[in-house]
């Protein structure tokens, strides 16, 4: 009776230890199941998301080789200067599209090449000398799509402004990355007059409104050498040493 009582009890022990054994493999199975199917949820979004980047080049490469070839050659055929500065513009806003479609995470090394070229085509008919500066390491600086499209807006209009109503024959540029992850863009002219006074347009405002969007302070100072400055600083959470770290 003892010896059948104690196999009775390894028994039941036993019998426990499976069902515990059970238990947790039926766990390790529902872990790895959910596993595979967040993975499988994981690669399909990836799909989705890049089959969506593809459509999306497509269609900035098809915008930029058909409708940008048309209008850059209204800008430079067309016999009438209003025209061609409309072709212009609309070329300009054509190109804001394909970069915002065509880009991730944006260089701003690169950005401010193409800012810089932008600036000496549109100074150069207006008889006014371009001065542009700009930080070491800006290949470096990623920005998003959102932060170049506004500061590229804000740039240009602050550039509008003084060809328009400056009067002046230089204007300055600097691009400036602080220690403090600041990006400070410095826009100044030489002119006689102080351009956010005398503008009545919706520009100052809309220059405001993209500051305020990307979370910018931009104001206005009158240079004591005469003419007016556009500052705009822009905090930026990735700084140069965090990207050559990843």
């Amino acid at each position: 009776m003892g010896i059948g009582a104690r196999l009775t009890q390894q028994f039941a022990i036993a019998i426990n230890r499976s069902e515990q054994m059970n238990v947790e493999l039926e766990q390790r199975v529902a872990e790895k199941s959910a596993k595979l199917e967040h993975n499988f949820a994981t690669l399909s979004e990836l799909r989705a998301t890049e089959a969506t980047l593809r459509e999306r080049q497509r269609i900035a490469s098809d915008l930029h080789d058909d409708l940008g070839a048309k209008l850059l050659t209204l800008v430079y055929r067309a016999e009438d200067n209003s025209l061609a500065g409309v072709a212009r513009s609309a070329l300009q806003d054509l190109r804001d599209v394909v970069s915002r479609l065509s880009h991730g995470p944006l260089s701003l090394g690169a950005l401010a090449a193409r800012w810089q070229t932008e600036a000496e085509e549109r100074l150069g008919p207006a008889a006014m000398e371009l001065q542009w500066q700009q930080s070491a390491g800006l290949d470096e600086l990623i920005i998003t799509p959102q932060q170049g499209y506004h500061l590229e807006r804000i740039l240009r209009e602050a550039l509008s402004n003084a060809i328009k109503h400056s009067g002046g024959s230089l204007v300055s540029v600097a691009l400036t990355f602080e220690p403090g992850g600041d990006l400070v863009v410095s826009i100044q002219d030489d002119g006689e007059h102080f351009v956010e006074t005398t503008t009545g347009g919706n520009g100052i405002g809309n220059m405001v409104s993209r500051a305020n969007t990307l979370g910018a302070d931009i104001r206005w100072r009158r240079k004591a050498q005469g003419g007016c400055e556009v500052l705009v600083r822009l905090p930026l959470t990735v700084t140069p040493e965090d990207n050559a770290a990843d």
